[in-house]
């Protein structure tokens, strides 16, 4: 977990990494895959190489999350840059502090629903939202929500 925040700009920055079980249950799932396709007898190269691509660049993608919230708005941005967002602050109606279930969200990662919520859900415990003017929201679990929240609420948004 990396944390900045400087109260004269109103700026806050957050990294927080995907819990170590997670990035385990990533890796176990690819040596099930590779032992499946040995077994099966259809291991080659090419399908050992793109096994190992999908699931070691799923890990890396959803290995941490870095937000941001400055005078421009709310941006989040994977580990490796994509997914990335921005919001501007005067497309945030709200901003509120609650807590999450993860298995409520549908597990750990990037989320997304057909009601246009967005979550970046790496572990129960405290998030916050933003909810668009559009109806449509962000949220992200992570430790320092109070933080972002305050952070937000110098953007001149209602918390």
């Amino acid at each position: 977990m990396t944390v900045s925040s400087s109260a004269r700009t109103g700026v806050w920055t957050y990294r927080e990494w995907m819990p170590w079980k997670v990035q385990a249950l990533i890796l176990g799932l690819l040596a099930f895959v590779l032992v499946i396709l040995q077994v099966d007898g259809k291991l080659t190269p090419l399908s050992a190489l793109v096994s190992v691509a999908i699931f070691g660049g799923l890990s890396v993608m959803i290995s941490s999350w870095t937000m941001r919230v400055d005078d421009a708005g709310f941006h989040w941005a994977s580990a490796v840059g994509v997914p990335r967002k921005s919001v501007p602050h005067d497309e945030i109606d709200t901003v509120e502090l609650v807590e999450v279930n993860t298995w409520d969200r549908g597990a750990w990662g990037p989320r997304s629903n057909m009601a246009g919520g967005t979550g970046l859900i790496r572990a129960s415990g405290p998030r916050f939202c933003n909810t668009k003017s559009d109806g449509t929201y962000i949220e992200a679990t992570c430790s320092d929500a109070e933080t972002a929240v305050a952070a937000l609420a110098k953007g001149g948004i209602d918390a």
